[in-house]
């Protein structure tokens, strides 16, 4: 037994850094669990660490520079869809900020939308070869007023002329709770948790999120090596995914879905707490949206006053 837990240590250390990644409870003990987070980590502290430090000093000049004015944080769930322009465009007439991710240029608001923040850290997006990342790169070169946001980790974008802010993913899940887009992240690497750490670190009055969605529930199945398969249609605000398109995830990674969404509502809700300065709200009015923050209209966004 003793040797099996040494065994899936060193691998799992060994395995670092990887996206996402998280001990696995069922074998390690709380006490493996640490030693193991902390040896995760320190890995990719001497990987990356100095390169870390150097990018993210130009971010520093961010904080709480958005302190008297309210963010809106847009996913790209299907409830991004209920965003009203003339609302949208008032808010940022008043002062609002916007930050989206991901595939954000494929949806219909980046035909009029211009965020003030486009955030990237899924690794796959730091290769030239995804035509995702063409894609994007394509859309902020014609939108020279959009500042890129990404890891530290990534390459640098030197084909960019637009501002690019760079922040921390290295991992430190449960290492400790300070949040902040400078040090390590103590949340799953999703880009979820790092859009909400980059808008609290700017000190925004108000923090709105939109298009945060977990219909993921609808869409997901095992196969029979413990794989999750993923019915791709209907999980974004864009649709040219094949109706009968299907993705897949790890199998140690996901091992149960429904316990994987749990608890990034919980961790969504812990982030909320953490927050003092800004409350979070979602604005989606779908069924099929997350539940960890409490729900507001629309409407709302308009009517702040810094």
């Amino acid at each position: 037994m003793l040797m099996s837990k040494v065994n899936l240590f060193q691998k799992f250390v060994r395995g670092a850094p990887q996206y996402q990644h998280m001990p696995n409870s069922n074998f390690l003990s709380p006490t493996w669990r640490l030693i193991a987070g902390w040896m995760y980590f320190l890995k990719q502290q001497l990987i990356y660490g100095q390169t870390v430090s150097r990018k993210c000093k130009n971010t520093k000049k961010l904080r709480n520079q958005n302190i008297e004015f309210p963010i809106l944080v847009i996913g790209n769930g299907p409830s991004q869809r209920d965003l009203n322009r003339d609302e949208i465009e008032a808010f940022v007439k008043g002062g609002g900020k916007v930050l989206v991710m991901n595939g954000f240029d494929r949806t219909t608001l980046a035909t009029w939308l211009r965020p003030d923040y486009y955030l990237l850290i899924d690794p796959a997006y730091n290769s030239n070869q995804n035509p995702d990342t063409v894609s994007i790169l394509k859309y902020l070169e014609k939108n020279q007023s959009v500042s890129l946001v990404t890891s530290a980790t990534f390459r640098n974008f030197e084909e960019l002329t637009n501002i690019v802010y760079y922040i921390n993913t290295i991992s430190a899940v449960g290492l400790w709770r300070k949040t902040s887009p400078l040090l390590p992240s103590v949340h799953p690497q999703g880009v979820l948790f790092a859009a909400l750490e980059f808008a609290i670190f700017l000190g925004s009055s108000h923090i709105y999120v939109v298009g945060v969605d977990q219909s993921h529930y609808l869409h997901h199945r095992h196969n029979r090596n413990q794989e999750v398969i993923i019915k791709l249609k209907g999980l974004h605000a864009y649709d040219e995914q094949n109706i009968d398109g299907v993705g897949r995830t790890n199998s140690f990674l996901t091992r149960n879905m429904a316990d994987v969404l749990f608890a990034h509502a919980i961790f969504l809700r812990d982030l909320g707490r953490l927050n003092k300065k800004a409350k979070i709200t979602n604005v989606a009015v779908t069924d099929e949206t997350n539940d960890a923050f409490e729900f507001g209209s629309l409407q709302k966004i308009i009517n702040f006053r810094p």
